[in-house]
């Protein structure tokens, strides 16, 4: 028959509670005071809350129920639809504008820069004596080298083999004088 004992603590220390937990970067300390970000976050939280449910009695109550809990001067009603129109729409052109900064920093399709730039390298750049012969070991990987555009346009639309497809690329370059 096996016992089994069970030990329970009688009283636990803070501090022996302090040593196990890990203390968290930013987090407030276990005296119970709480940092300025904590304390504006829940600030904004709370301004935030009562902002929207002030709008939305605002714009749903009737004018009666305003005017019976003493609100007299207030904006017109047609400002519930305008300013969330100007915020729909203002966050539209953002988003919109952003993406057209970004459509005119990138390069035109026809580009060569969006195929090869200058730090492409070929396999002679690596010191290779060709594409596909790369390693004598028929599991190991090849080493990262750029394949031309046409290469690979000729390999995999043209039926031709790589030895091939890169013969005739080294030919059209020398032939360009390039």
């Amino acid at each position: 028959m096996v016992r089994l004992r069970v030990r329970t603590a009688a009283r636990v220390e803070p501090a022996m509670l302090a040593r196990q937990q890990p203390h968290l970067e930013g987090a407030s300390s276990s005296g119970g005071s709480a940092s300025s970000v904590e304390v504006y976050g829940f600030a904004a939280w709370i301004a935030a809350r009562l902002g929207m449910v002030l709008f939305l009695l605002w714009a749903f109550l009737p004018t009666s129920y305003l005017h019976a809990m003493g609100v007299t001067y207030y904006p017109d009603r047609q400002w519930a639809i305008i300013v969330p129109a100007w915020v729909l729409a203002s966050l539209t052109f953002v988003a919109w504008s952003y993406e057209s900064a970004n459509q005119m920093s990138v390069r035109a399709v026809s580009s060569t820069a969006t195929i090869q730039d200058v730090h492409c390298k070929s396999h002679r750049d690596l010191g290779l004596t060709g594409v596909e012969d790369a390693t004598d070991d028929p599991a190991s990987v090849m080493p990262l080298a750029h394949i031309h555009a046409a290469v690979v346009s000729r390999v995999l639309f043209g039926g031709r083999a790589v030895a091939d497809a890169v013969a005739e690329e080294e030919r059209w370059r020398a032939a360009a004088g390039g």
